[in-house]
């Protein structure tokens, strides 16, 4: 992930950070290190939420030897990587109990007044104008936004998003997402 003019990743438990405008650089001394394995990474306006698989913190700083880390969440983590998006300012995830959304302040629920708290194993996500999408293994679909919780079932392995459509691949090809004329069953 970017951020700053450098470059984060996580390696275990560690948040391995580059030098500003160094790219191809990873001194082994540019790390924070937290008490459990890095779920997922995401950037918001106030700077980098790191998840694990139960809390939620913020990294803020100008620079890799200014870089604080501060708790934002000690219930509300993150379960996988694949769930990880942005709409606008806001990064949107799966947590363990749900859906969840952060501008960089304590996360909120964002699936909880559809679905109350829900378990979802997610193995791939989008965004799409500007409505989440989380994909199950079992090709099950959730999209949350405008105020509606949406669930659909095409089968899909992958989602993507390309020149302003929804694709899903499924038995061996790429198809596009409600392009159909036909009724959508919810």
């Amino acid at each position: 992930t970017e951020a700053y003019a450098m470059l984060f990743g996580a390696v275990g438990d560690k948040l391995r950070f580059t030098p500003i405008g160094e790219p191809d650089s990873w001194p082994q001394n540019f790390f924070l290190t937290y008490d459990a394995p890095i779920t997922g990474i995401a950037t918001v306006a106030t700077g980098v939420l790191v998840f694990t698989k139960f809390k939620t913190h913020l990294v803020t700083g100008s620079g890799p030897t200014s870089l604080s880390t501060y708790p934002l969440s000690g219930d509300q983590g993150c379960l996988a990587f694949e769930s990880v998006q942005r709409i606008g300012t806001e990064a949107v995830w799966v947590s363990t109990d749900g859906v969840c959304r952060s501008s960089g302040n304590r996360p909120t629920v964002l699936s909880r007044p559809f679905l109350n708290k829900i378990a979802i194993d997610a193995i791939d996500s989008v965004v799409y104008d500007e409505i989440y999408y989380v994909l199950s293994p079992d090709g099950t679909m959730l999209g949350f936004g405008d105020g509606i919780a949406k669930k659909f079932n095409f089968g899909n392995l992958t989602l993507n998003v390309s020149e302003d459509k929804l694709y899903g691949y499924k038995d061996g090809k790429l198809q596009q997402l409600f392009a159909g004329t036909g009724p959508a069953t919810f």
